[in-house]
C-alpha cells in the first residue's frame, strides 16, 4: 500500500493506493571527489547525499485512485508531500514530473512519477 499526504506538516489531503501493482526504483545520487596529496597519492571520497530520487510506477489502478493521485500532484506543485511506502518508510519530498502524464489503457490506469525526498 502506498499513502500520499499533502501538505506534509498538517495533511489535509490523503490518497491511499491499496491494491495497485507498484514498483519503486531508488536512484542514488552519489558524488565522488578526487584529490591528490603533495606526495602524489590519489584519494577519493564518496559523498552520500541525504536526498534520494525515487521512480514510482503504479498500474492497474481504478479510475478513482488515478484521478485522486493526479489531483494530489496538481495541488502539491509548490509544497512538500508525505509518502509512506510499502516498506513502512516515511518520506518527505516533491514530485518532479508533470502530473498529467499517465497512460489510460481500457480498464487499467498506469502512472509513473519521479519523487525526490528524504527519509524522515
Amino acid at each position: 500500500m502506498a499513502t500520499f499526504t499533502y501538505p506534509y506538516t498538517t495533511p489535509t489531503l490523503t490518497v491511499l493506493i491499496p491494491n495497485a501493482n507498484h514498483g519503486d526504483s531508488d536512484q542514488h545520487e552519489n558524488q565522488a571527489d578526487l584529490g591528490i596529496s603533495m606526495s602524489g597519492r590519489v584519494y577519493s571520497y564518496i559523498k552520500t547525499p541525504t536526498t534520494r530520487r525515487l521512480l514510482l510506477s503504479f498500474s492497474k489502478m481504478t479510475y478513482t485512485m488515478f484521478t485522486d493521485l493526479k489531483n494530489l500532484i496538481y495541488k502539491s506543485a509548490s509544497g512538500e508531500v508525505g509518502y509512506l511506502d510499502h516498506n513502512g518508510n516515511q518520506w518527505r519530498g516533491n514530485f518532479l514530473n508533470d502530473p498529467f502524464e499517465g497512460v489510460n489503457t481500457k480498464n487499467f490506469e498506469t502512472m509513473t512519477m519521479e519523487f525526490k525526498g528524504v527519509i524522515v
